[in-house]
């Protein structure tokens, strides 16, 4: 029974994390490049980015600080580090913040879920 449980909340976490990429980070990132991959590990997040131009040269990120509101209307990311150091003073001088979420069903059932399921 609990192998069914840790499937079950994996194919969530999977999908949920899914639409955070697809429908709040890669439109976020939208001229600059876009999110790859994006897991959950370690109680940390963790993203491959491909930046526009810079195609043959992926950035590894993984955010140290999440907290997302009760009702999933806004998102605080922070302690970003970066396989770049370029890319990792740039997210902590100007994305460690808070961030208001668009108020779209699916991005918020999203986080929503993100929040139970990884305990957040």
């Amino acid at each position: 029974m609990c192998a069914l449980f840790d499937k079950f909340r994996d194919m969530a976490v999977r999908k949920a994390l899914a639409e955070i990429k697809d429908r709040l980070l890669n439109p976020a990132l939208k001229g600059i490049g876009i999110v790859t991959q994006i897991a959950y590990r370690d109680k940390k997040l963790s993203l491959t980015c491909q930046l526009n131009g810079l195609e043959d040269s992926p950035i590894e990120v993984s955010v140290g600080t999440i907290a997302i509101a009760d009702d999933a209307s806004q998102l605080r990311l922070g302690d970003f580090e970066a396989n770049r150091a370029f890319a990792q003073n740039a997210l902590n001088l100007f994305a460690a913040r808070t961030y208001d979420v668009p108020d779209t069903t699916a991005v918020r059932f999203s986080l929503k879920t993100a929040k139970k399921v990884l305990g957040l």
